[in-house]
């Protein structure tokens, strides 16, 4: 009963409209209501056992309210495809694909299992469902720079096209060194990158000490970023400045004494 609210949750995660979903509040009740209604059929069943019950034979039994908990699900069914539809642009074409199935699968499953109550198909499907988003839309490694520790440039480019889609305000802190091409010959690729994930520690650093959240990237050859909602401008020249002090410093590998320029 909590994957159809949490799926639209998740929804509005990977199209990054939390800040939509702040702002109208008919949305947040969409969201609540069906589930708090779910909520109340299964505790009244406690008293009532209208939702389900067991016979004088022991024999798992659906009661009049059963399908209620469908109708609220169904909410969460035409609300989600909506929602979809409507921020396509956001996906890449198999991403939607994926994400749209999962309402027909779930649909079919739950046609099934009440036209033949004992083919228990329904968490199946779900199942299957919940396992191709994972696979297909997740991808964690896309996301994630393994060896610098923070968001990819892939994830920089799909963060910033739903930001324009989405005209969402945001700030952008870009942050290069300007001598890494020359860090590079001298350490060669996996110092140099070793050296790279102790700036992005720097930088995280920097943000993290502030309470504010910001999304961190590294785009290759040197070049960070973080992108943050945050309005006052004031918080990012200090990020700015607290950061340009540090990489400004020494760092050390082993016995290398290395001097970074950052701008």
């Amino acid at each position: 009963n909590l994957t159809p609210p949490l799926f639209q949750l998740y929804l509005c995660a990977l199209t990054d409209t939390w800040h939509i979903l702040k702002k109208r509040r008919w949305m947040q009740i969409l969201i609540a209501a069906p589930y708090t209604m779910v909520c109340l059929l299964l505790c009244s069943n406690v008293f009532l056992h209208n939702v389900f019950y067991f016979d004088e034979n022991l024999i798992y039994t659906r009661g009049p309210l059963f399908y209620g908990l469908h109708g609220c699900a169904f909410i969460y069914f035409v609300t989600g495809i909506v929602f979809l539809i409507t921020y396509r642009k956001v996906f890449t074409a198999d991403k939607f694909l994926t994400l749209i199935c999962f309402y027909p699968w779930n649909l079919i499953a739950i046609m099934v299992q009440a036209i033949i109550p004992e083919y228990l198909v329904e968490m199946f499907l779900n199942t299957i469902s919940l396992f191709l988003v994972s696979n297909i839309v997740q991808r964690p490694e896309e996301l994630i720079n393994p060896v610098i520790g923070i968001r990819s440039h892939i994830a920089f480019t799909s963060d910033m096209k739903k930001t324009f889609y989405l005209r969402k305000p945001m700030r952008v802190f870009l942050a290069g060194i300007v001598n890494y091409q020359s860090l590079l010959n001298i350490l060669g690729n996996d110092s140099c990158n070793f050296l790279m994930k102790q700036v992005s520690d720097e930088l995280k650093t920097v943000f993290s000490s502030r309470h504010n959240s910001a999304d961190l990237y590294y785009l290759e050859n040197g070049l960070f970023a973080a992108v943050s909602e945050v309005e006052d401008i004031e918080y990012f020249r200090e990020a700015a400045q607290d950061f340009s002090d540090t990489i400004h410093g020494s760092f050390h590998m082993g016995k290398l004494e290395l001097e970074m320029n950052s701008c």
